[in-house]
C-alpha cells in the first residue's frame, strides 16, 4: 500500500518544511505512524506502569548487540516488577524478562529472545530459576512487535512462525539452535489504531494485539484466553504506553514521568 502523500506548495521554503515534517510524522489527512515514533527506542530509558490495584511494574531499556540467533541492532527491553499480582507472569512472584527485540532492516521491530528470571519456578514447569528461549523466525511476521508503519484507518492481520530453542539452565545471549527444540509456535498481530487513555498519554495510539503459540485463526478472537493474548500499546514520540494481557486478567498503564 502506498503511504499518504502532502499537498506543498512552493510559496515559501517555511512550508515546505512543514509539508516534510507532517510527512515524516503524521502523514496529511490520513496520519500515518512509523516505528522509529511509536517505539523512540534509546539505552537508558525507564518507566513505571501500573495496574489498577496500584501494582508497579518497570521497564528499562538496554542496548544489546547477538542476542540469541539474530544479528545487529537490538533493544533489550528488562521488565520487572515488586508484586506477583501484576505484569509480567501474573500470578508468580519474582518473574522478570529481558524481551529481546531485533530492529530489521525495514524498520520493524521483532521478538528474538527472551532471558527470564524466577526467584520461585513452579515445580510443574520443569524450569529452573533461570531460562533462555530463542524465537527463530521462519517467516517475516513471526514475533513483529512493533511494526514499520501504520496508518490512521489501516488494519491489518498477519501471522508468522518461529521456531523455539530453549535452555531451561540458565540465562544466555547465545544463540541456542542446537538446544531443546520446542514445536513451532504460531503468532499473530492484529495492527490497528485506537484511543488510549493513560496518566502518561491520552490519544491515537498504535496497537499491536498479539497472539502467541494459538492453534489457529478460530482461536484469535477479541476475548480469546486459548493462548497468550496481549494487546500493546504505542504512543506517538512516547512509546509504550499500556499493555492489556487479556489472557492473564491485567491491564497496566504507563505513569507520567
Amino acid at each position: 500500500m502506498a503511504r499518504p502523500q502532502c499537498s506543498s506548495s512552493p510559496m515559501t521554503a517555511g512550508l515546505i518544511a512543514w509539508a516534510a515534517l507532517c510527512l515524516v510524522l503524521t502523514g496529511c489527512g490520513d496520519p500515518e505512524y512509523l516505528s522509529n515514533s511509536i517505539f523512540p527506542f534509546q539505552p537508558g530509558q525507564s518507566w513505571v506502569m501500573a495496574n489498577d490495584s496500584g501494582e508497579l511494574t518497570f521497564f528499562e531499556t538496554l542496548s544489546v548487540q547477538n542476542v540469541g540467533c539474530a544479528t545487529g541492532e537490538e533493544a533489550d527491553l528488562h521488565i520487572t516488577k515488586l508484586d506477583a499480582d501484576t505484569y509480567w507472569d501474573t500470578g508468580v512472584s519474582g518473574a522478570e524478562v529481558h524481551w529481546v527485540m531485533h530492529h530489521d532492516a525495514n524498520g520493524q521491530w521483532r521478538a528474538v529472545a527472551s532471558l527470564i528470571h524466577w526467584s520461585n519456578p513452579e515445580p510443574a514447569s520443569g524450569f529452573g530459576t533461570d531460562v533462555s528461549i530463542d524465537y527463530v523466525p521462519q517467516n517475516p511476521w513471526a514475533y513483529v512487535v512493533v511494526p514499520v508503519w501504520l496508518g490512521t484507518g489501516q488494519q491489518l492481520t498477519e501471522t508468522g512462525y518461529a521456531q523455539w530453542y530453549e535452555d531451561s539452565t540458565q540465562q544466555t545471549p547465545a544463540c541456542l539452535i542446537g538446544a531443546q527444540k520446542v514445536p513451532l509456535f504460531r503468532w499473530t498481530s492484529k495492527l490497528y489504531v485506537e484511543t488510549v487513555d493513560t496518566p502518561a498519554y491520552s490519544g491515537l495510539a498504535v496497537v499491536n494485539e498479539e497472539f502467541e503459540g494459538c492453534a489457529s485463526a478460530a482461536q484469535e478472537t477479541p476475548d480469546s484466553v486459548a493462548c497468550a493474548h496481549e494487546k500493546w500499546y504505542f504512543a506517538p514520540r512516547i512509546g509504550l504506553v499500556e499493555i492489556n494481557s487479556i489472557w492473564q486478567n491485567v491491564v497496566i498503564r504507563r505513569l507520567a514521568n
